[in-house]
């Protein structure tokens, strides 16, 4: 293990600054790319057979604008303030479109073609490209081309800047918190963030979350503001195509709408016994409900413990794949020692954590605010469980390397499930046993109660704003009915501001950024029995190969070929909540395990 506690940073070679030479020589090559693909589509038309050509060239253009848009992302994450990559981004929007648009009649054609065509026989990527063209349908697919260009434009040239408005209005915080030592400081955004994510001082928690929730509430028109405008986006664009809300979703996860439903149902169904995950950690604080800022918290013993350093948490986390995946174990090496990770917690971050996608240089970007917790060190794996499988989908056919969420979240809860199950195991009847149990409860916490509060806040969101802008008042009274419909009486309070500081609200795609995670969650309970118990899948195949499947199969055809189950049926979601329910029923009969 490398003796050290830096912090890795991201590589100095450009791919995080969008004035950077490697942005301009990307975007250069986009523009060829544009070119060539325009001259190559004219001639396709009477020339079906350079099809495959044509597809490789758009390949390659998705390829050039995902990397693109991530280095405008890094851009604003190091540096909030800076609107150079909101201009950038709403550029690579503009030539987004355009590669879009001069494939489009190919798509249509290969669409009308029977599945039993002679072209698909010659050239078998094509059928790949209906398939995933056919099940990555996005609202403007079913516009005509002269309201695509509009809404298009649009989003580009309006809903870029808007969007960007939340990252600079977030990037003025600046919270005055004290810690337990009585010491005070200024925390911007990011760093307050991290604190309530994974932070083990609880007086750090408490003044961060009661100065987030008075500078929210003081700058509160302003978001709203935002949130007006991105959801009326999004509802317009639903109006114009005749599509229905969860309907498109779930196509555009690949998922059918009685998979959600059996999912939630389960939910509704356990919700007292998941509701045990706060109250058994709630005497830990003393006596009464559980205080919001604590719902999240670490142990209150761990403040004790020995910091669980960067280069620690890579350790334990090769170590817990060493049998099941070698392959993630390389990688984890080479994100780690290449200038991929920026683990530093810089305040003026425009949020926690995340990673994405530079298909174009082979490599991936992971902002991760590290906290040398136990808290730290899971969000750290589910983020790097997440890269590999964009990592992965580098050497897939290329109609595979638009993953949905819910599979991307899928791989990122994989990883951090084996690693809690292997701390779990190497601390057990150890004075850290108790640590690592906590810490499995209260993600259990965030996965089926927290986060499901949160998509239950959206889904209402949009539904009040089809009647028309949402007032304050609105957004508020749903935000705490949203929360009390999960929590009950098993916490005092509500996190009241989640839709203003929670980024996911205000995202351009996917509509909804949040029930991804539960359905990961508890997935990944179910994958992770599968290969601890048998070494590969249902089907016989490795972690890799299920991965590149997650990409290309609908998410049912998924769950059968990999765990022979049914995703539609509810009873195989109550048997997925009753395994993640597991370490509250152990503790069931020990109300006093957390407090002794």
């Amino acid at each position: 293990m490398k003796q050290t506690n830096a912090l890795p940073s991201w590589a100095d070679d450009g791919a995080a600054n969008v004035r950077s030479a490697k942005f301009q020589e990307l975007s250069f090559s986009l523009d060829v790319t544009l070119g060539a693909l325009a001259g190559a589509t004219a001639a396709a038309a009477e020339r079906p057979g350079t099809y495959p050509e044509v597809l490789q060239l758009f390949a390659r253009g998705q390829d050039l604008v995902k990397t693109l848009r991530t280095i405008c992302r890094a851009h604003l994450g190091l540096s909030a303030a800076d609107t150079a990559a909101v201009k950038a981004r709403g550029d690579i929007g503009h030539k987004a479109a355009e590669l879009n648009k001069l494939v489009e009649p190919i798509f249509r054609n290969l669409a009308e073609r029977a599945s039993n065509d002679p072209i698909f026989s010659a050239h078998p990527e094509l059928r790949l490209w209906k398939e995933a063209r056919r099940l990555r349908g996005t609202i403007l697919d079913d516009l005509p081309p002269d309201k695509v260009a509009f809404a298009n434009d649009v989003s580009a040239s309006v809903l870029e800047p808007v969007r960007a408005l939340h990252t600079h209005l977030t990037s003025t915080m600046a919270l005055n918190v004290k810690d337990s030592d009585g010491h005070s400081r200024i925390q911007g955004f990011g760093a307050s963030i991290a604190v309530l994510k994974n932070a083990d001082d609880p007086v750090l928690r408490r003044t961060t979350f009661e100065a987030m929730n008075a500078w929210f509430a003081s700058h509160s028109p302003s978001f709203l503001d935002v949130l007006n405008a991105h959801t009326g986006f999004h509802l317009a664009l639903l109006k114009l195509a005749g599509e229905e809300l969860f309907p498109y979703v779930m196509r555009s996860e690949r998922m059918d709408l009685r998979v959600y439903r059996a999912l939630f149902n389960a939910l509704e169904a356990r919700l007292p016994r998941i509701r045990l995950a706060v109250s058994l950690r709630q005497r830990a604080f003393g006596d009464g409900p559980m205080r919001v800022w604590n719902l999240l918290s670490p142990s209150p013993d761990a403040l004790y413990t020995k910091g669980r350093f960067f280069w620690g948490a890579i350790e334990d986390l090769k170590l817990a794949f060493a049998q099941l995946d070698p392959e993630f174990t390389k990688f984890l090496d080479t994100a780690s020692h290449s200038g991929w990770i920026d683990a530093h917690g810089q305040s003026m971050k425009t949020g926690g954590t995340w990673c994405d996608d530079l298909p174009a240089l082979d490599a991936v970007r992971i902002l991760a605010n590290y906290l040398p917790t136990l808290s730290g060190e899971a969000a750290l794996s589910h983020l790097l469980g997440a890269a590999w499988h964009m990592q992965v989908l580098h050497q897939a056919p290329a109609p595979a390397r638009v993953p949905m969420l819910a599979m991307t979240e899928l791989a990122g809860n994989f990883s951090e499930t084996v690693l809690s199950r292997s701390l779990l195991r190497a601390a057990e009847n150890t004075p850290e046993e108790k640590l690592q149990r906590w810490q499995m409860i209260k993600r259990l916490t965030n996965c089926l109660l927290t986060i499901p509060a949160r998509h239950r806040l959206l889904k209402h969101i949009l539904l009040e704003r089809q009647k028309g802008l949402l007032s304050l008042e609105t957004v508020n009274k749903l935000s705490v009915e949203s929360w009390h419909h999960y929590f009950g009486d098993a916490s005092v309070g509500e996190d009241r501001y989640v839709w203003a500081y929670k980024t996911h609200f205000y995202r351009t795609q996917p509509v909804f950024y949040d029930w991804q995670y539960t359905f990961g969650f508890l997935l990944s309970q179910v994958l992770a029995d599968q290969f601890e118990l048998h070494g590969s899948s249902a089907s016989g195949a490795n972690l890799k190969s299920v991965w590149i499947d997650s990409a290309t199969l609908p998410a049912n055809d998924f769950a059968a070929k990999h765990l022979h189950a049914d995703l539609a049926s509810q009873a195989f979601w109550l048997r997925a909540v009753d395994r993640a329910l597991l370490p509250v029923k152990r503790l069931e009969n020990k109300p006093d395990y957390f407090s002794s």
